[in-house]
Formats: structure tokens, C-alpha cells, sequence
């Protein structure tokens, strides 16, 4: 008989481990619960801004007992579920509506760091064959690295989930069933696609790139020449896909079936290709899953994109038009676009491999001075034990061939043929990844990481000496740990507390100039640009402050922009005062006199006003127009920019409006059938595994 106890507990016992791990390096946020920023001014606002996206559901769920499609919080009137950051459908905006956001954020920080410390630990253990202490050592070396501080550092809440990557990574490798693990692998990927949606294709591009090299070249029995022949193969295939944004999609479609064709009929590569076999057939199942369960996320932002000029940056100007150019523009041609968006050389790689974000940054005209999304921090020592992992021991030459990859990546045009552009940019939806090292560097971490612990364990089978080798790893890993986690405390330092809820809803906005013709009459900026949203912004006027206050934010900070036509009720200056808006005439008001509002109530979805009119009038309610807003009253109309709804006779009129988009709502009941399904098959591949196991003992 087989006793199958032993994963078990050493499953247990890695989850335990990896989470002792998690807890030591975030032992700083736990210092401090009452903290949620750090007191700089720029980085706040990015910050507390991604958190901000899981107070929509939250004010929805508590206040509303409705689930937001929209909100009336933001913008005037925004869609809000289509918003990439968005939280509403995220399980990690659970936390927020039960707990208060200090609490809230640091357990999805801890549940992150350890989930990322539990998947290379599997990696290392399950895909590279690595012992305990090996295994351990390199899920510390992730753990510790300066990445994760430096990102939360710069504000990118959303950035932490990327840490799930690792974890996917394992799932689709395997070992064991193809569809459970493609089914963990796919759920696992939609809490990227809900709130980290920008950074989605680079974890589907790693998972497939670093599937393909681990399980093509990753095992002892493989030759360095299949490792290169892999990392060949990946370039070539990436280089005819990219290659679509000059030749257009068909020539580069034909040249990549070509390719494909050849290969299967190399047997060199047909090798490579059937042992990608079962980590493909994962990979297609996570993107089924990702697909359909998060069909009601991906529509939304679909729908967002399609009312906004946002991909407009990214085409060509008009004389380059003029010119005959077509397609994206490709935004890093000259060293100044290129500046603080890749690693320009050795020296700054060196620097960000060992050191993380500085606690302060210093400022030039109000931007930083030093790149804010380059540090790694993972120490020279420990990524110097790594290189000589990968260069000395077999099963590192795949791990290594991954790291190569990726650097190259975030060198981009800084290497002859600018790896970048031929590589990544080109390929569909990547024109908009705007910081490549932004997205791609996380990549740098986890092979590093794997390959620390690999060349430890390299050298205590050499020299014999385990617990030596061991000691002087952990030893060796209190360098980033003692640099890297005390960012943290200085992440939480102070308190960012949230006032009493309003008594009624208004919209409040930073001063815009009514007359163009007029002096200024507030002393400060008046027409406020996109880009000046993101800076000199008070409490007052951040969504963090104001949504569980019930308070609209006109001109809000929201990275992809709609037109705003709602009136604000007061004007919030610099200095944090109030200034009244003369032009305001309430949330709800009538076109023509001659009618009084005697209720107006609002929520995510829903506006509902009960006026008298003395005569036939329009209602105006102090909302954007939306086609997705229907009434029993009559058709929602468009007034100035505005929701608007005709009175057609005298007395009083309860009007009711609800916005129901018809696409979006199918395609939430989607995700919801979807998740029922992968959750019911992911039942049955439980219940048959524990069979099988009872059956073997």
C-alpha cells in the first residue's frame, strides 16, 4: 500500500513556514494599526487612491444594499465597475466590508507577500526539485526582496497582485491533474484582471514564457542545448508575433503558423513542444476561466475604453500621420521618452538589485528625481550566489535563460535591436504598458530568488555541509530583510483618518475659472489639466475621504478620463477651504422656474426625485448622461451633458431612474454561471483525488 500522508503534511508544513516568512517581513505594518500613509504628498495620492477602489462596494454594499455598476461618487458620474483598479468584484475587497481600511489593507499585503512566498516555495520544491532548507531559503529570498516596500512605497497598491504570479506559475507547471490545476491557475489570475488590469498581458506573457522554458530545459536529464534551443525558440516566436505592429497582422500571423509547422517537424523541437504539452493545456484552461468568469470585468472595461480617448495617446500624431505613418506610436524612440522607463546601463541595474526605494524622495519641480519603479533590492550578495546557481548547476540554465529574458526586457532600447520593441511591444495589448520596467522587472525577482536557493543547495551537496550552507544563506538573507522591511512602517507611518459621513450628498472640486475672460477668483489654479490631478490635491478633494462620506468628487483622479459636466457644490482650495459655487443649483433641478424638488435620493445605481412642476418642464438631475439610464417616467435624456428627464404635464411627479446596461448585466451573469461551474468542477477533481488517495493506502 502507498501512504500518501507525507505531501500532505509537507504541504501543511511549507504553508506554515512560508507564512512565518510573510509575517516576519511585515512584522512593521503590524507595529503600527492605526497608520495608512506615509506623509508624502505625491506618493499618498497614488496610494490612497488604489485603495480607494474598494470603498465602492463597500459604500455600495452598506449604504445602497446594491451592487455598483456605476457611481455617483466620482467624475460626476462614472462607471465605475469598468475602471481597471476597480475593486467590486475582487475578492480582496472583501476584507474592507468588515474590517476598517488599516486592517483591511495590511491583512491583503500579508495574505499577498505569503501567497507569493507559498508559490516559489512550490516552485522551488515541486518544479525544481529543491529540498527543505533550499526551498525555504529561496521563498525567503522573495519574500525579502526590496520590490514588493519599494512598489507600495510609490503608492501602486494594485501592484501587490502581482505577487500571485509565483503561485500561478506552479499551478500551470504541475505536477497532477490538468483541469484542477488550470482551474486554480485561471481564478487565480482574475483578481489581476479586476484591480492590476494594465498589468495582466506581462503576467500572461511571463506564465507562458516561463512555462515553456521550466518545463522544456528545467529537469536534470535536459542539455544546455535544449535550454538555448528553448530561450531561441522564444525569442523568434516573440520577435514574428511582435513583428505584427509593422507588418500587420496577417504577414506576421502566416510567418508565426510557418514557424510552428517547422518546429513540429524538427524533432528537436517537437521535444520541446510535447513537453510544454500538459503546462499548455493548463495555461488555455486558466484562460477559459479567466475569460468567462471574468467576462462581466473585461466587458466593463471594454465598455469604459470605448467612451474614452485614452488609447488616443498612443497613435501617431497627426503630421507623423500625415507621413504615412499608421498603427501605435512607439512611445520610447529617443533617449528622453525612453528615460527612467529601463534600466540605461550596468551601473543602474546594479544599484536597483541591491538597494530598494529610498524612505524620502527627493523632489524637482514637484517630480521625483530618482526612478520610482526600478529598485529591487534583493542585495548584490544574494543575487551573486544566484548567477553563480544558474551558471554552475544544470536545472538553473532554464531559471537563468528567464532572467535573461527579462532583463533584456527592462533594458529595452539601452541593447542593440531594443529588445523591448521587438519582443513585447509589438505584440497585441501591449502598446500600453507606458513604464516597461513597471511591469516586468517583478520578473527579475522570482528567478533570482529560485536561483539563490539553487545554488545554495548546489554547494551543501558539493561540500557536504548542510546546515552550514544553510545557516550562511539565512545569514546572508538578514541583509534584505533588515533594509527592506522597515519600508513598510514608513508605508503606514501616519494616520489618514476618515471624517463623519455628510448629511446629504454633494460634489465637491478643486476651483476651475467659470469666465475665461475674468480674473482669477481664487488665487490658485483654476483650469485644472489631467495630469495636475495627481498632484497639490487636499483630503478634501481625494476620493479616499470622500466616498464612504457619501461626497462626489468632480474632477477626480481617474487615470482614464470621461467628460464631467456635473456642477460641484463647493470649491476646495489648496489651503483645504471652501469656497461656494455661485453656478450650483442643487442635485436636482428643473430647466424652466415653476417647480419645486421635494425629494432627491441617489445611489450607485438609481436616482430618485420626487418635484412638483407647475407646468410641463424638464428635470435635470446634476448627474453625466448615460444611455444605460432607463425610466417608467419616460426616456432619460441629455441635457448640457447632464441626465434629464421631461415633465409633460402639471403636479407631482415621482420620477425613477435606474441604470441598467444591458451588455454589462449579461455579462455578469457570465461570471457568476462561470465561477458556479469552475467551483462545481473544482469539487468533483477534489473529491476524485481524495478517492484516489483512500484508494491507494
Amino acid at each position: 500500500m502507498v501512504d500518501n500522508s507525507e505531501p500532505t503534511s509537507r504541504g501543511r508544513r511549507d504553508a506554515f513556514i512560508t507564512l512565518i516568512i510573510a509575517l516576519i517581513f511585515c512584522a512593521p505594518l503590524l507595529a503600527n494599526l492605526t497608520g495608512l500613509r506615509q506623509g508624502d504628498p505625491f506618493r499618498d495620492e497614488d496610494w490612497l487612491h488604489d485603495i480607494s477602489f474598494s470603498f465602492y462596494l463597500k459604500e455600495s454594499i452598506l449604504s445602497h444594499q446594491e451592487f455598483p455598476l456605476r457611481t455617483h461618487l466620482s467624475g460626476g458620474g462614472y462607471p465605475i465597475l469598468g475602471h481597471p483598479s476597480d475593486g467590486s468584484l475582487s475578492p480582496f475587497s472583501l476584507p474592507f466590508l468588515v474590517l476598517s481600511p488599516e486592517l483591511a489593507v495590511r491583512l491583503n499585503l500579508i495574505v499577498l507577500l505569503w501567497l507569493g512566498t507559498l508559490g516559489t516555495c512550490l516552485l522551488a520544491r515541486r518544479n525544481l526539485a529543491m529540498d527543505g532548507p533550499a526551498s525555504y531559503l529561496a521563498s525567503a529570498a522573495f519574500a525579502f526582496s526590496g520590490w514588493f516596500p519599494s512598489f507600495m512605497l510609490t503608492g501602486f497598491y494594485v501592484q501587490a497582485f502581482y505577487l500571485l504570479s509565483p503561485l500561478i506559475l506552479h499551478f500551470i507547471l504541475g505536477p497532477g491533474g490538468l483541469l484542477a490545476r488550470g482551474l486554480l491557475a485561471g481564478l487565480l489570475l482574475c483578481p489581476i484582471l479586476f484591480q492590476s488590469g494594465t498589468g495582466l498581458p506581462a503576467v500572461l506573457h511571463f506564465a507562458c514564457v516561463g512555462s515553456f522554458l521550466l518545463r522544456c530545459s528545467g529537469s536534470q536529464q535536459r542539455t544546455t542545448a535544449k535550454g538555448l534551443l528553448g530561450l531561441t525558440a522564444v525569442l523568434v516566436v516573440s520577435a514574428l508575433i511582435a513583428a505584427q505592429s509593422r507588418w500587420g497582422p496577417w504577414p506576421s500571423g502566416l510567418a508565426s503558423i510557418g514557424v510552428l509547422l517547422g518546429a513540429l517537424r524538427w524533432s528537436h523541437t517537437r521535444e520541446l513542444l510535447i513537453a510544454w504539452k500538459p503546462a499548455f493545456i493548463r495555461l488555455l484552461i486558466a484562460l477559459i476561466v479567466l475569460a468567462s468568469v471574468g467576462a462581466g470585468k473585461w466587458v466593463s472595461v471594454q465598455d469604459l475604453l470605448s467612451r474614452s480617448d485614452y488609447l488616443e495617446e498612443y497613435l501617431p500624431t497627426q503630421q507623423a500621420q500625415e507621413s504615412g505613418a499608421h498603427g501605435f506610436h512607439y512611445q520610447f524612440s529617443t533617449p528622453m521618452e525612453a528615460q527612467d522607463c529601463f534600466y540605461d546601463g550596468l551601473p543602474a541595474l546594479l544599484k536597483n538589485l541591491h538597494k530598494p526605494l529610498a524612505r524620502e524622495t527627493a523632489y524637482r519641480d514637484e517630480q521625483p528625481i530618482d526612478p520610482e519603479y526600478a529598485p529591487l533590492g534583493l542585495t548584490l550578495p544574494v543575487v551573486g550566489v544566484a548567477l553563480l546557481g544558474g551558471l554552475l548547476i544544470r536545472r538553473g540554465r532554464a531559471l537563468l535563460a528567464l532572467l535573461l529574458f527579462y532583463l533584456a526586457v527592462c533594458m529595452g532600447p539601452n541593447l542593440p535591436l531594443d529588445p523591448y520593441r521587438n519582443l513585447i511591444w509589438g505584440l497585441p495589448g501591449f502598446y500600453s504598458l507606458n513604464q516597461p520596467y513597471k511591469y516586468f522587472n517583478f520578473f527579475l525577482v522570482l528567478p533570482i530568488s529560485l536561483l539563490f536557493g539553487l545554488g545554495l543547495q548546489g554547494a551543501a551537496e558539493k561540500f557536504r555541509t548542510r546546515r552550514l550552507v544553510a545557516g550562511l544563506g539565512y545569514l546572508l538573507l538578514g541583509w534584505p530583510l533588515l533594509q527592506n522591511s522597515p519600508l513598510l512602517g514608513t508605508l503606514v507611518a501616519e494616520p489618514a483618518t476618515i471624517s463623519p459621513r455628510a448629511e446629504e450628498f454633494y460634489q465637491v472640486s478643486r476651483p476651475r475659472q467659470l469666465d475665461p475672460d475674468s480674473p482669477d477668483r481664487f488665487g490658485d489654479l483654476t483650469e485644472l489639466d489631467r495630469s495636475d490631478r495627481e498632484h497639490n490635491r487636499t483630503d478634501d478633494t481625494r476620493e479616499f475621504f470622500n466616498v464612504l462620506r457619501g461626497i462626489g468628487v468632480v474632477d477626480w483622479y481617474a487615470d482614464i478620463y470621461l467628460d464631467e459636466y456635473a456642477w460641484s457644490r463647493f470649491f476646495v482650495r489648496r489651503d483645504g477651504s471652501q469656497v461656494p459655487n455661485p453656478a450650483y443649483r442643487g442635485e436636482a433641478f428643473c430647466k424652466s422656474s415653476g417647480c419645486s424638488i421635494k425629494n432627491f435620493e441617489i445611489t450607485m445605481n438609481s436616482v430618485d426625485v420626487t418635484v412638483y412642476s407647475d407646468g410641463p418642464n424638464r428635470l435635470i438631475i446634476n448627474q453625466n448622461y448615460d444611455i444605460d439610464f432607463v425610466s417608467e417616467q419616460g426616456p432619460a435624456l441629455e441635457q448640457d451633458g447632464l441626465l434629464a428627464v421631461d415633465l409633460e404635464q402639471a403636479g407631482e411627479h415621482r420620477i425613477s431612474l435606474r441604470y441598467r446596461p444591458p451588455h454589462i448585466l449579461a455579462a455578469l451573469y457570465c461570471s457568476a454561471g462561470s465561477l458556479i461551474l469552475v467551483m462545481a468542477l473544482l469539487l468533483l477533481a477534489w473529491r476524485k483525488a481524495r478517492n484516489q488517495r483512500l484508494t491507494n493506502r
